[in-house]
């Protein structure tokens, strides 16, 4: 029996990815994202330099809305009960910026959803991490740490798009 269903943000209801590339004057291009530190690689940039223009909470709240993410939010909403459960980077107003975002689209309070970078402390049985990042998803099925979770990998281009846990 299903018994929550914890749903993230980036990179499954919003297109992060496509805000980044725009704040750095970059053509986006999904393809290049290979994984949070792909900057690196691709445009020689350090952590530091890439993150410091996705400061300020302009920046999540004004993150576009994937096409499919409303329905998607209905639908598993008419299966269990959802929370919302996304990672904040270090900036002191991404939470805030996330939490305006939430309210924007989705029209939940703050206390309505999660916003933290463990989303593995909420595995349990009956307990479903729907996420775009493989190594969240592993975490919150790992048994020999006694996590009993689902995990369902969204398919993008960063991950395998496979590996149901």
């Amino acid at each position: 029996m299903i018994k929550e269903i914890l749903l993230d943000v980036d990179g499954v209801l919003g297109d992060f990815w496509e805000k980044a590339f725009a704040v750095h004057d970059k053509p986006y291009d999904s393809t290049k994202v290979t994984g949070w530190d792909w900057h690196r690689e691709a445009w020689g940039m350090d952590d530091k330099e890439f993150w410091s223009k996705l400061d300020g909470h302009e920046f999540w709240l004004d993150i576009k809305l994937y096409p499919w993410a409303d329905e998607f939010y209905k639908e598993l909403c008419k299966v269990a009960r959802v929370t919302i459960a996304t990672s904040p980077c270090n900036d002191d107003f991404c939470s805030a910026g996330k939490h305006m975002w939430l309210r924007k689209h989705f029209g939940l309070k703050p206390k309505e959803s999660f916003i933290g970078g463990r989303k593995e402390i909420f595995s349990q049985q009956g307990h479903i991490l729907i996420d775009d990042s493989t190594d969240n998803i592993k975490k919150f099925t790992d048994v020999s740490e006694g996590r009993f979770g689902t995990g369902i990998i969204f398919p993008q281009p960063w991950n395998d798009g496979e590996g149901n846990w």
